[in-house]
């Protein structure tokens, strides 16, 4: 069948079917199959469109093996995986294959064709043949080769395999590979300690694996393909597939759901079934039946029977219409009720005849005698007379879908003597003193339709004569291939040689009078591989074979010479694409290519009879003894297998064929279909209706057309109190976004007027308390946004409607599993959630419900948790990331000894501060086009798109499809948002133009100047010319030299990235490869090894069970921050380092990737801006950021940086954005009032920019000598620190105030406060202070204030917006003469405890004061005077300051209270270092007593002077140092207001 379409249709119907996988939602599965052949097909030849593609065998063989893993990684089965290749064929699906390759064979010709027509020069290498990946050709052997070499390796070295039965059944083994998957479930099923609850995952991209998974009848079977987009052509550029599977977005269809969907479309059968009972099952297994007449691969569909066409619901309502005189069901367990089915297809028949009469419409009402309706009669038979045999393809598609088109054509007239003998009656036969009064239209049309059957079996069938005999042949063999099909499905291969014999099926009404038809099979043997070949290649593709089979394919005196035709016909048949016609070529005669192949066999070499041979499953399993050392066939690219632990056991394939006695039909019983399995969605808990309405919903990249099965939820019958929402809900976990159900933590409840929240009073086991607020209009704004949002969504996108909302609650979905240690030892394994809260509506959320739960804590000690040999990496401080073994626990303590590996870390300060020698200029489109001297307009269409078309405008018109030539360079998609690195960049909705972009444009101009000359000065609107109007005859060349330049132009093979992705250049990156390169070899001949002894909480150790856990869930990523790759079984080698050279947000925050630049090449690695094969997108969940290591705990960065504003401009875009998409709504996408913000988002990065730019005006082309360039940076780096800090607050305040204001935490009135701060160089001057923090938080202020004085708003336009009120002080006033900004009230309000925390992103507060900020915003909203820092002291004077802890030695802490008091107690101690020239030893806070200015992090004054007694510090950790110097390390300045006193 069209898979595409059925799956588009299916989809559609039934809206809530599919859903994109993230993640941590997806469902724990139990067994994995991978129906192989997509993905081979997908990564050998991706781009079938294009000529000029070329790819090596290793490529693809590479392409496959991480394909698979990464499937493998992404589902994580936990018992099963089968990977299932196509083996040899029915013969059945061999007629099938044979069209095809056919078919593709003369397309790739006419492609190669076209190109040579046009110009083009093709490379000289041959195109990848799609053909040779069937069953017997050197590159399906040598990739069996490859895949036996892959899982060796998978299950001896990546955990994720271990413990996993991993099957192999490959192209020798006989067989399609989904039938092969059922063959092995089927299997399965039949013993008797199979659990009925098995959780299955098919990997596919056929639409008949729908029905294959809902035959096995299983509860629990999701279908896993890439996500389908039918949006028209692809773009040229958007047509690539991304570079990584991790890029690649991918669906879930759950069978569980499609069985609840039909359901509900066959429930009018539950009050009309009186002879036999409903049942589920039965319908499922009728229903695939159904299926199987719109066609599939073995049969052809029934005439005019088309899936666009709403040909299924006919189907179905025929169905619901007939089977309650059926008796019973119609298909049992894959046996055919033939008297049931008769019954079924003669009320079928009837939209034959349905068909016609809608199709002649347009023919008169026939009233009176014969007299009267002459005319008609007439027309009626003369438009049947002219069906001809030979119809143009144009007419076809002109005609597609309408058969019975009573047209006149301009074809051979065909008599009535060549209808048959016997032939229909005819009005002609009536006399003319007959009485014609009951003669009726009816009668007329039903005399045609006979005769157009008769036509049609003679035309497209190729009979002569139409006679009882023939259609009872025809009715007979179609309902065997019914039957045939059913069982292949249900029970397996009944016949290896039985095929449909006809490329057209019969009409419904002549299928009859099969009842007593003899309906069993011979089983027969599969082909050989090569006999295979011989029946399904075409002669272009005979190089597959060996030679004395190739000249059978072109031998003249050949005796099967005729099955090879170098051309044939092809015929729509009512279809409307090329793929989907019909290819009219001979079917292999079985009898006669055997002889034939037996006079040539034993001319085979030994290797070719090899090949030519069958073969069994292949079941490898981990074992701990290792084997013998496993080969590759490719040691240059894949090297041997030292030590194989996979134990391998050969099963016949006969095994997986068991008895149909033996079989177990329908669900089994133990199934739990009374119980939620995560995961797997549903339609129980939530009461509703369905109804059939066309609704438009939405769920590919356009509005559907037909009909969507619409849920209605049903209202509850009261409208529940949010008092006792509150009450019920709060803190609790529940299960959001119904039918997709997954967990989540409720931390609000609101409606339009109140918010509840929990608010802890901080006191020691005391349970959190209900508070709520009364919402502001604004807040209320914001409430009926999100619930507007919310239900549309639903309607839009899912096709629920949700009724009247009016509570919603904000949760924290639940992100994966930590391992907590506890007392004596002992672990356990607790839910995670995430930090931004998500809105969801109240009557489309369940709790209290019955939940499946794994036992997902695999270890409940920790030695268990933390084994010896355990890979893992350190958090503390130092060492920070370092990767290392577990030597041992100590139980008693609850300490673990570790051996670290120490590695030196490239020095990337000199690239950093130099990035203006290697980076890429860009410029406006204004300054672009002064250069080249031509309008701004021109460059924008010169970087986008100019068509021209071939030839003189009259010659093209007269063409159907005229051929257009893109002469623009395509460096610009502001549609797609878009951008070409290196040539352009979309900088705040305007596009800027490289250096390099412009040379490009200026050579290509000088290149054809005349052609530029005329496109220059013309006016038109379109971008269209035609080639005699741009090229005139005396420039010497023609329009296709314009097109070989393009194509040899770099620009062209540059891929694209979405705007505001940041990405360093080439120049920085290939000086980056040097350093690393460098740094690699020191550490190749020196590696320093410690041993410590941590707190367990100081280690991560990768578990897959963590989910999409970050490891450091304080990380920010930066440009230049040096990773390592955490994560086990990944592409990219475990604990290998790299750096960030490129950041690609995304909508959701979490779904940002990085791109990585590694320290060594590796397998699988992809070109970053034309790097070496070692680059690849990473999630944050796969890394751990060293330089963030080295940030939070004050350490001196590898990279210290000097650098650019320009530079950091895009950085800073991209954490800006990344802020404002952290308030998310139930959907993943921006809310209301951020999309309403956009504008003032886009000033407050710009006033940001702008400051930055003047902080670092001074540094730029700063150089500094070598003797003095460690004391320089030094100080360099700490004023950068303090630079960094003064104007991260600003931004950190929009956020926080945003999301507090958004999520209900600030409910104050309608007037803002007016905050302002003393001038903080005085706090500063008071406590002593860093003297690089402190400079540079100074210099920030100046900038500020200077910013302030030109523009009295733009030192924060979003949050002045949003209070409503200018922050600006009187002028003269005392806090004007401090130099008073919203930066400073920033770092006021970052750390003030909110009343709901929970609303600011799940943040918990900084423990410290208590601050009522609801008070102080009202008393300052009555005020005349602006709220000053001090008013916030007075508000806390009476709270105690935070103690210093002393001798920390953890990591900086995560959102959780709890973490933070158990870093307060633990430090590592250094045992022993096999450096023995190390001493080690520990600074606590107790021994630093210097200034600021001399590196101290602490420092008092008395506080009866009136400042702040204490600067509370960054939680650090004391770093331990090596050497016999004690000198105490320097630490920059943590200036945290939030806890002065």
């Amino acid at each position: 069948m069209g898979v595409l379409k059925f799956y588009q249709w299916i989809s559609e119907r039934y809206p809530c079917l599919s859903e994109v996988v993230r993640e941590f939602q997806l469902p724990e599965f139990d067994n994995l199959y991978l129906d192989m052949n997509g993905i081979i097909h997908v990564c050998s030849h991706p781009e079938d469109n294009n000529p000029h593609f070329r790819i090596t065998k290793e490529k693809i063989f590479a392409a496959i093996t991480y394909y698979l893993e990464f499937l493998f990684r992404m589902i994580k089965p936990q018992k099963v995986c089968f990977i299932a290749v196509d083996g040899v064929a029915p013969k059945a699906k061999m007629n099938h294959q044979r069209g095809n390759s056919f078919r593709k064979a003369r397309e790739a010709e006419e492609l190669e064709k076209r190109a040579r027509e046009k110009g083009e020069v093709l490379p000289t290498e041959k195109r990848f043949n799609p053909s040779c990946i069937k069953p017997g050709t050197e590159f399906m052997v040598q990739l069996q080769e490859q895949l036996k070499y892959f899982v060796v390796k998978k299950v001896s070295q990546d955990p994720l395999w271990k413990g996993v039965r991993v099957y192999l059944s490959g192209h020798e083994t006989p067989g399609e590979g989904e039938h092969k998957i059922m063959d092995f479930i089927r299997t399965e099923r039949a013993d008797p300690n199979y659990d009925p609850n098995t959780r299955h995952c098919l990997y596919g991209l056929d639409a008949d694996l729908i029905m294959l998974g809902l035959a096995t009848h299983e509860p629990h079977f999701s279908l896993l393909r890439e996500e389908v987009r039918f949006e028209g052509k692809s773009k040229q550029r958007s047509s690539k597939r991304p570079q990584t599977p991790e890029e690649t977005t991918f669906q879930l269809l759950h069978l569980s759901l499609f069985r609840e969907y039909l359901d509900i479309e066959f429930s009018d059968l539950k009050g009309r079934l009186k002879e036999f009972e409903y049942n589920l099952e039965n319908v499922i297994d009728d229903w695939v039946l159904m299926g199987f007449l719109v066609g599939n691969d073995f049969i052809p569909h029934l005439p005019n029977l088309h899936i666009n066409q709403d040909a299924l619901p006919l189907l179905w309502k025929t169905y619901i219409e007939v089977l309650p005189e059926c008796g019973g069901y119609i298909n049992n367990g894959g046996k055919l009720n033939l008297e049931r089915f008769e019954k079924y297809l003669t009320a079928l028949s009837k939209f034959d005849f349905e068909t016609l009469s809608e199709q002649a419409g347009d023919i008169k009402r026939f009233q009176g005698k014969k007299a009267g309706a002459s005319a008609e009669q007439s027309e009626v038979l003369s438009a049947a007379r002219k069906l001809g045999k030979n119809q143009q393809k144009s007419v076809e598609r002109l005609h597609a879908g309408n058969q019975f088109a009573l047209n006149t054509l301009n074809r051979e007239e065909v008599k009535d003597e060549e209808l048959g003998n016997e032939l229909i009656p005819r009005l002609d036969d009536y006399s003319e003193d007959q009485d014609t009064e009951d003669y009726s239209e009816e009668d007329i049309l039903d005399d045609e339709f006979r005769r157009h059957k008769r036509h049609y079996y003679m035309t497209k069938l190729e009979y002569k004569n139409v006679t009882p005999e023939v259609l009872r042949d025809q009715a007979e063999g179609y309902v065997r291939g019914i039957q045939w099909i059913l069982l292949y499905y249900y029970q397996g291969v009944q016949s290896w040689s039985w095929f449909y014999p006809h490329h057209y099926a019969p009409y419904m009404s002549d299928v009859k009078d099969f009842v007593n038809m003899d309906l069993t099979f011979d089983i027969g043997t599969p082909f050989n591989p090569f006999e295979q070949l011989m029946a399904v290649l075409p002669v272009a593709s005979k190089e597959l074979l060996p030679v004395p089979y190739q000249n059978l394919m072109t031998n003249a005196t050949s005796p099967v010479i005729e099955f090879y035709p170098l051309d044939f016909e092809t015929d729509l048949n009512g279809k409307q694409k090329d793929w989907e016609a019909v290819v009219l070529i001979t079917f292999i005669d079985e009898r006669r290519l055997l002889e034939a192949i037996r006079s040539v066999c034993d001319l085979l070499t030994p290797d070719e009879k090899a090949r030519n041979s069958h073969g069994p499953h292949l079941l490898y399993e981990y074992v701990e003894e290792p084997g013998e050392p496993y080969p590759s066939i490719l040691p240059e690219a894949f090297p041997d297998i030292a030590i194989n632990h996979a134990r391998l056991t050969k099963v016949h394939q006969d095994d997986h064929h068991i008895d149909p006695a033996r079989l177990k039909m329908g669900i089994l019983p133990g199934a739990r279909l009374d119980v939620f399995f995560p995961g797997f969605p549903t339609l129980r808990h939530i009461p509703h209706r369905a109804e059939l309405s066309k609704e438009g919903v939405k769920v590919f990249q356009a509005n559907s057309r037909g009909f969507n099965t619409m849920l209605h939820i049903k209202a509850s019958e009261s409208v529940p109190s949010i008092d006792q929402i509150a009450q019920e809900y709060l803190g609790r976990e529940i299960y959001v976004s119904w039918p997709h159900l997954y967990e989540a933590k409720v931390v609000a409840v609101c409606d339009d007027k109140y918010s509840f929240s929990q608010v802890n009073d901080g006191a020691k086991g005391s349970k959190p308390k209900i508070h709520s607020d009364t919402s502001d209009d604004n807040m209320t704004n914001i409430w009926y946004k999100e619930k507007d949002t919310i239900a549309e969504r639903y309607h839009d996108r899912l096709g629920v409607v949700i009724g009247q909302t009016h509570i919603l609650l904000r949760a924290l979905p639940m992100t994966g599993r930590k391992y907590i240690l506890g007392s004596h030892g002992r672990t356990t394994m607790e839910k995670q959630f995430g930090v931004h809260p998500v809105a969801f509506a109240l009557q489309a959320t369940v709790k209290d419900i019955a939940v499946h739960e794994p036992g997902f804590c695999q270890f409940t000690t920790l030695s268990e948790y933390m084994p010896e040999k355990a890979e893992v990496f350190m958090l503390g401080w130092p060492h920070y990331g370092c990767q290392g073994e577990v030597l041992d626990t100590d139980m008693q303590s609850g300490h673990v000894r570790i051996n670290l590996s120490i590695l030196e870390e490239p020095s990337l300060a000199h690239i950093v501060n130099n990035m203006k020698d290697f980076d890429i200029q860009y410029v406006s489109a204004f300054v672009g086009a002064q250069k080249l001297g031509i309008s701004s307009n021109l460059l924008s269409r010169l970087t986008g798109t100019i068509f021209v078309t071939v030839g003189c405008e009259e010659v093209a018109k007269e063409q159907m499809n005229p051929y257009r030539i893109n002469v623009g360079l395509n460096l610009k998609f502001t549609t797609r948002q878009e951008e070409v690195p290196g040539y352009t960049r979309l900088q705040d909705g305007k596009w800027a133009y490289s250096f390099k972009c412009v040379d490009t444009l200026r050579d290509y101009m000088k290149k054809f100047p005349d052609m530029f000359d005329i496109i220059s000065k013309s006016d038109r609107k379109q971008n269209d010319f035609y080639e005699n109007e741009v090229i005139p005859e005396s420039s010497g060349y023609k329009l296709k030299n314009v097109q070989e330049y393009v194509k040899g132009l770099e620009c062209t093979n540059v891929k694209t990235q979405k705007a505001g992705a940041d990405i360093m250049a080439e120049g920085v990156i290939k000086a980056l490869l040097e350093e690393t390169d460098k740094t690699v070899e020191v550490n190749k001949k020196r590696q320093k090894r410690v041993k410590m002894q941590v707190k367990p909480h100081l280690l991560y150790r990768p578990i897959v069970t963590s989910g999409s856990l970050i490891p450091d869930s304080s990380t920010e990523y930066q440009l230049f921050d040096r990773v390592v790759n955490t994560r086990q079984g990944f592409s990219v080698p475990f604990g290998l380092r790299g750096t960030i050279v490129g950041i690609y947000p995304a909508e959701v925050e979490v779904n940002t990737v990085y791109g990585v630049i590694f320290d060594e090449d590796f397998a699988g690695g992809i070109s970053i801006r034309n790097s070496t094969s070692r680059g690849y997108r990473m999630p944050p969940s796969a890394l751990l950021n060293l330089t963030h290591g080295e940030r939070k705990n004050g350490a001196r960065p590898s990279t210290v940086v000097k650098m650019p504003a320009e530079q950091m401009q895009g950085q800073i875009h991209r954490q800006n954005q990344a802020s404002d998409l952290r308030y998310t709504d139930a959907w993943g996408g921006k809310s209301g009032v951020n999309r309403g913000n956009q504008s003032q988002g886009h000033q407050r990065n710009q006033g940001y920019h702008d400051n930055r730019a003047g902080n670092n005006s001074g540094q730029r082309g700063h150089q500094t000598s070598n003797t003095e360039y460690d004391r320089q940076n030094r100080g360099g780096y700490h004023q950068q620190q303090g630079q960094q800090q003064g104007q991260q607050y600003g931004r950190q305040l929009e956020t926080h105030v945003s999301k507090a204001h958004q999520g209900g935490v600030f409910n104050g009135g309608n007037i803002a406060p007016k905050i302002v701060a003393p001038r903080l160089s005085k706090v500063l001057a008071k406590n002593g202070g860093h003297g690089g923090g402190v400079q540079g938080v100074r210099q920030t202020q100046a900038a500020n204030t200077q910013r302030q004085n030109q523009n009295n708003s733009a030192a924060n336009t979003e949050f002045e917006g949003m209070w409503k009120q200018s922050s600006m002080p009187p002028e003269g006033s005392e806090t004007d003469k401090q130099g008073t900004s919203l930066s400073h009230a920033a770092a006021i309000l970052t750390t003030v405890p909110s009343p709901v925390p929970q609303n600011m992103g799940g943040q918990s507060p900084e423990p410290g004061t208590k601050i009522d900020v609801q008070s102080l915003f009202s008393q300052a909203s009555r005020s005349d005077r602006p709220v000053s820092v001090w008013d916030l002291h007075r508000v806390t004077r009476k709270q105690k300051p935070q103690k210093n802890r002393k001798g920390s030695a953890s990591l900086e802490s995560s959102s959780k209270l709890e973490e933070e008091k158990i870093a307060k107690e633990d430090k590592p101690s250094v045992l022993d270092s096999s450096n023995k020239d190390s001493k080690f030893s520990v600074s606590t806070s107790e021994n630093v007593s210097q200034d600021l200015a001399g590196g101290s992090a602490h420092g008092t004054v008395d506080s009866s002077k009136g400042g702040p007694k204490n600067l509370p510090k960054e939680k650090t950790t004391p770093p331990i140092t090596t050497g016999s110097s004690s000198k105490k390390p320097k630490r920059r300045l943590a200036t945290n207001f939030g806890n002065m006193q």
